[in-house]
C-alpha cells in the first residue's frame, strides 16, 4: 500500500491541487453563457418592420406530411433572423430552420449573414468573423451540439466580446468576454479537461477524466488508510502526537487525517457527476414519454393555434409552440406582461399528460412548489406557481410542471433525488439552508477548496522530492 500510494502520487497526484484550484476559480467566474434574458433582450421583436407573426402560424413550414417526421420534432420556435421570420425546430440530428413566409428550408449561414445578424444583435458591426467552426472551446458543451457549426464574431470592443452565431438556426447563442476567457482558461477548461480536441470526442474525454478521477480517489483512499494505520501504530507505542514523521511528511500526514474526508467528498461527488446512466438511470423523460406528454405533434399544435387572436404576438422576441395532453399552447418569450394568456392549465390536463406519459401509473398527489424548493438548484429556481405531480410508479417519480405554459420542467425518480444531494449538493455545496443564507455557501466552498489545495500541494512536493531523488541516484 505504501508503494501504491507513492506511485499513484507521482503519476496523478498533481490532479488534486489542480482540481481544487480550478474549482475555486470556477466558483468566482463560471463558464460563460448567454443567458436567456440577455439573448431575448437583444433579439429583434417578431413584429418589427410590419411583420405579422400570426401569419407564421399558418406557414407551409408546418405542413409536415409524414406523421413520424412531425412526431420527431422536439422543440418548435419562431424567431426573427436577418430581418425575416423563421421557424426553428430540433430533431435528433440537431437544429433545422425554414423561412416562415415561403416555407423553404433555410440554408446554413455564410459569414456575411452572420456579420449582419451580429450587427443587429450587438448594435455594431463585428471586427472579424471566423467560421463556421464545428468545435470551439466556448461551445464545447453538449447543450451547443444541436446548433453546430458556429460563426465566431469578434466585436472589437473594450472588453473583447465575441459572439457565436449558429449556422443552422441563425441565432446568437453564446457570448464571451476577454476576462471570462482568461479566467476560464485557468478555471473551467482545466477543471473539466476541455483541452485541445479531447473534449470534442465525448468517449475519449469521458474515459480520460473518469479514469483520472478513479486513480486519484484510490490515491486518497489508500493514503487515508495508511495515515490512520501509522497513527494507530504510533499511539500504540505510547508516543506523543499523531505522527511518527518530521517536517513536510508530518504536515502531510496530520493534515491528511483531517483533509482526507473533505477530499473524498469532492472527488467522490465529482466522480458521480460523470455517470452516464449506470447509477442514476438514463434520460428522464425519454423521447417516448415526451411525445406522450404532448399528445399531438408540435406542427399540428401550431396549426390549431393559427386561428387564435394573435394581435399582440409581435411584441415577443420569440414564440414557442408547446402541447400538453393534446392541447396546444403558445409560450411568448421577451413579451411585455399581458401580451399572452398565461392562465394556468387545469390540473386535470396536467394529470392527463402525466398519466399518458407514465402509463399505466397514476398521479397520486399534486403539491405546490416554492421557487426555492429543496430540489431546486441554486441557479435554477422553479417558476412561480410550479406544481409537483407525484406518481405511484415503483421509482416514486416526481414531475415538476409549470402550469402557465405546460412545460415539464424536470422529472425526478428515486435515483435522481439521490443525485440532487450526492452530486449537486456535495460537489457544488448546493444545499437549501446554505443558499438561503446569502453567500455562506461560497465562503464554505472557498475555505474547503483552499484547505484541500494546501494539503494536496504537500503531497505533490513530496512526490517531486521522491522523483528528484531517484533521478539524482540514477
Amino acid at each position: 500500500m505504501v508503494r501504491l500510494h507513492r506511485y499513484l502520487a507521482i503519476a496523478v497526484g498533481l490532479m488534486l491541487p489542480l482540481w481544487f484550484f480550478t474549482g475555486t476559480v470556477l466558483s468566482f467566474v463560471p463558464f460563460p453563457s448567454l443567458g436567456g434574458s440577455a439573448r431575448l433582450a437583444a433579439a429583434e421583436p417578431l413584429g418589427a418592420n410590419g411583420r405579422d407573426p400570426a401569419l407564421a402560424l399558418r406557414s407551409p413550414c408546418l405542413a409536415v406530411a409524414d406523421p413520424r417526421a412531425a412526431a420527431a420534432i422536439e422543440r418548435l420556435r419562431l424567431v426573427a433572423v436577418d430581418g425575416a421570420l423563421r421557424w426553428v425546430w430540433r430533431e435528433a440530428d440537431g437544429l433545422h430552420a425554414c423561412d416562415a413566409a415561403s416555407g423553404l428550408q433555410a440554408p446554413r449561414l455564410d459569414a456575411a449573414q452572420a456579420a449582419r445578424i451580429v450587427q443587429r444583435f450587438a448594435g455594431r458591426a463585428p471586427a472579424q468573423v471566423v467560421g463556421p467552426l464545428e468545435f470551439d472551446a466556448w461551445t464545447v458543451h453538449d447543450a451547443y451540439r444541436p446548433a453546430r457549426p458556429f460563426f465566431r464574431a469578434a466585436l472589437g470592443d473594450e472588453v473583447g466580446t465575441e459572439l457565436y452565431v449558429s449556422a443552422r438556426s441563425g441565432e446568437v447563442l453564446q457570448r464571451t468576454t476577454a476576462r471570462q476567457r482568461r479566467w476560464n482558461t485557468l478555471g473551467a477548461r482545466l477543471h473539466w479537461l476541455n483541452l485541445g480536441d479531447l473534449r470534442n470526442s465525448f468517449g475519449a474525454w469521458h474515459t480520460t477524466i473518469r479514469g483520472l478521477a478513479t486513480l486519484v480517489l484510490l490515491l486518497v483512499a489508500v493514503g487515508l488508510v495508511l495515515g490512520l494505520w501509522r497513527t494507530r501504530q504510533w499511539r500504540r507505542a505510547r508516543r506523543q502526537g499523531l505522527s511518527p514523521y518530521r517536517g513536510l511528511r508530518r504536515v502531510h500526514h496530520v493534515a491528511g487525517l483531517g483533509a482526507a474526508l473533505l477530499v473524498l467528498w469532492w472527488l467522490g461527488s465529482g466522480w458521480l457527476s460523470l455517470d452516464t446512466g449506470t447509477l442514476f438511470g438514463g434520460e428522464l423523460p425519454d423521447a417516448a414519454q415526451r411525445r406522450a406528454w404532448r399528445g399531438i405533434a408540435l406542427p399540428e399544435a401550431a396549426r390549431r393555434l393559427g386561428s387564435i387572436e394573435a394581435s399582440r404576438l409581435g411584441a415577443a422576441r420569440e414564440l414557442e409552440v408547446l402541447a400538453i395532453a393534446g392541447e396546444p399552447r403558445l409560450l411568448l418569450r421577451g413579451a411585455p406582461p399581458g401580451a399572452a394568456d398565461t392562465a394556468p392549465l387545469p390540473r386535470a390536463t396536467l394529470v392527463a399528460a402525466a398519466e399518458a406519459a407514465w402509463a399505466p401509473h397514476r398521479v397520486r398527489a399534486i403539491e405546490p412548489l416554492a421557487s426555492d424548493d429543496d430540489y431546486a438548484l441554486r441557479d435554477a429556481p422553479f417558476p412561480a406557481g410550479a406544481l409537483r405531480l407525484v406518481l405511484d410508479d415503483p421509482a416514486a417519480t416526481w414531475l415538476q410542471v409549470d402550469p402557465s405554459s405546460g412545460e415539464l420542467l424536470s422529472a425526478f425518480d428515486r435515483a435522481r433525488r439521490w443525485r440532487r444531494w450526492l452530486v449537486d449538493g456535495l460537489h457544488r455545496v448546493d444545499f437549501p439552508a446554505l443558499n438561503r443564507a446569502g453567500e455562506t455557501w461560497h465562503v464554505l466552498l472557498v475555505l474547503g477548496t483552499s484547505f484541500g489545495f494546501a494539503f494536496s500541494l504537500t503531497g505533490v512536493v513530496l512526490a517531486w522530492r521522491r522523483v528528484a531523488g531517484a533521478l539524482r541516484r540514477g
